[in-house]
């Protein structure tokens, strides 16, 4: 899917995306963007997702940073803060929450998370994982009506993860209750490395895929109740090292992938 400018005119124009109906959120991280939803640019009809917040009050919030880019996309993405401060309440800080909508909940409807990830360590200082979605239950920030409600959950484990075989590798959770499904195994991912991470899920299977390779097959039939999705978190930990998401997406009614396939280009031009 691109966005193409038309230069002399102005304005964006959405070129065609086969599973653009399906979009629910979608923030490529560039500078034209920022930490912006654009699926309804690209689906051509709806709303934006409303993103609540990118710091849950922190003075260390994320930016749109040129540090690092995937290769051929939009020579900028966002960089998490390096302090993340400990907090009991805001457990998850630093992270990127969006109200996509009660109308957007998954229920037992296919479903596909992407987005590229990078990190020039897998040194996490102290933290485990960290996690790339996750459902939220942050009403003391936002007020009763924002509880927690079952989405699915997406890790990333560190090098000092207790289970060796989660050590930077994906791992799959049901939530809120944390309910482990199956990781991809030990080493998967590689420091100062751009990787492709996808989950997706038709009927009752999961799958997770790393650079467009199926890496784990588990059983998902959960009924995920949320519309309240957290991207990015950090755990609370300081990140010692630079770490860096471009284009990441997330599609209701269609799994979007369920073999090998080759990533995507950028979403954006």
């Amino acid at each position: 899917m691109s966005i193409i400018q038309l230069l002399g005119k102005g304005g964006l124009v959405p070129a065609p995306d086969p599973f653009a109906q399906y979009l629910v959120t979608a923030f490529p991280f560039n500078h034209q963007s920022q930490m912006r939803d654009q699926s309804h640019i690209i689906r051509g009809s709806g709303s934006p997702a409303s993103v609540l917040d990118t710091s849950i009050g922190y003075a260390q919030v994320h930016t749109i940073s040129t540090e690092q880019s995937v290769p051929g996309f939009y020579g900028c993405s966002l960089k998490k803060p390096y302090e993340v401060p400990a907090d009991s309440v805001n457990f998850h800080s630093n992270e990127l929450i969006a109200d996509t909508g009660v109308a957007n909940t998954i229920g037992s409807q296919a479903f596909c998370w992407e987005g590229w990830f990078y990190t020039e360590s897998f040194n996490f200082n102290g933290a485990e994982r960290i996690d790339v979605l996750y459902s939220m239950n942050d009403s003391d920030a936002y007020g009763p009506s924002y509880t927690q409600g079952d989405n699915p959950a997406i890790a990333i484990g560190s090098d000092t993860f207790a289970d060796v075989n989660s050590r930077r590798g994906i791992r799959i959770y049901n939530q809120p209750n944390g309910n482990f499904l199956g990781h991809t195994g030990s080493y998967i991912l590689s420091p100062s490395t751009w990787h492709h991470i996808a989950y997706t899920r038709s009927g009752s299977t999961g799958r997770a895929f790393v650079d467009g390779t199926l890496r784990l097959t588990v059983a998902d039939s959960k009924s995920y109740t949320g519309y309240i999705q957290s991207h990015l978190a950090a755990l609370n930990r300081s990140l010692p090292y630079g770490m860096y998401f471009q284009d990441v997406r997330f599609y209701v009614g269609t799994a979007k992938y369920t073999s090998n396939f080759t990533v995507p280009g950028p979403m954006f031009l």
